[in-house]
């Protein structure tokens, strides 16, 4: 599962967000009307009076964020300079974004089109700096534009010692064989953006869960519940530990000479 039902929920309602588009010309025709006198630009709507049909749980949401203005329809597109033309109006933003915005539900990576999201939120004064979180998915999923755009406007870390089990991905050959490895980009970006890389631990048992289900095909998915794993999989380890584990020497050498200990791993 993915947490509670009040989490699921919200996480639901984020992705029907990020389904939402507003084409040019509708824009186009908006202003249009505004010009003409028609206050369309101050205007919300309450999207639970549309998804609440089909699911009634929508309406126990929170007004802010279930309202959304034309503003925040273009930027929910990505759309930078609709956003500008708009905010240059002074059309009203209503929607509360939040950091489930950007991310995909089930790989917990950032979504193909969050940097154009964020781009367009980010010229129409959305206050980013709560988002915390995002700036740890942006760095542990190798993301260093996303990483560099939120640090730009004061997004850190969360610096939380279990991030180090994002920075593990799972490859399949052709012959059916796995590959459980650390991404050295990913550690390269996160040393980059001041996350201090002794700090972090690591349970190899989430570290792999979290790897099968960055894959979209469900087969690759169900094969974690086939796994038997011991209980050594449960024990907190350090990245350098997990370098040696996963077989990767030079990763490991490099984590050694920045001053990472193996913990109570023995020779």
């Amino acid at each position: 599962g993915f947490g509670d039902k009040q989490t699921s929920l919200r996480w639901n309602w984020s992705r029907f967000l990020r389904g939402i588009r507003c084409p040019r010309d509708l824009v186009d025709e908006m202003l249009r009307a505004h010009v003409a006198g028609n206050d369309v630009l101050h205007r919300s709507v309450d999207l639970r009076c549309y998804a609440g049909r089909y699911f009634p749980e929508y309406y126990t949401l929170p007004a802010q964020r279930c309202h959304i203005s034309l503003l925040d329809a273009c930027i929910l597109t990505g759309d930078k300079d609709s956003v500008e033309r708009l905010v240059a109006l002074k059309a009203a933003q209503v929607l509360k974004f939040t950091g489930m915005d950007f991310v995909q539900l089930r790989s917990w990576i950032l979504h193909p089109r969050s940097m154009h999201i964020l781009q367009a939120a980010i010229c129409s004064g959305v206050d980013v700096t709560g988002m915390r979180t995002l700036q740890d998915v942006a760095i542990f999923s190798g993301q260093r534009k996303f990483a560099a755009l939120l640090h730009q406007h004061g997004v850190f870390a969360t610096l939380n010692p279990q991030l180090g089990t994002m920075v593990f991905k799972i490859m399949w050959d052709r012959q059916g064989s796995a590959r459980f490895f650390m991404d050295p980009r990913s550690l390269e970006l996160a040393s980059e953006f001041g996350v201090d890389l002794k700090f972090l631990r690591v349970i190899p048992r989430d570290a792999l869960w979290r790897a099968f289900r960055r894959h979209r095909r469900n087969y690759m998915r169900a094969a974690w519940f086939h796994l038997e794993l011991n209980s050594s999989w449960n024990r907190p380890m350090t990245l350098l530990e997990m370098a040696i584990l996963c077989g990767q020497a030079r990763l490991a050498s490099r984590l050694e000479s920045r001053g990472l200990d193996a913990g109570s791993m023995t020779s």
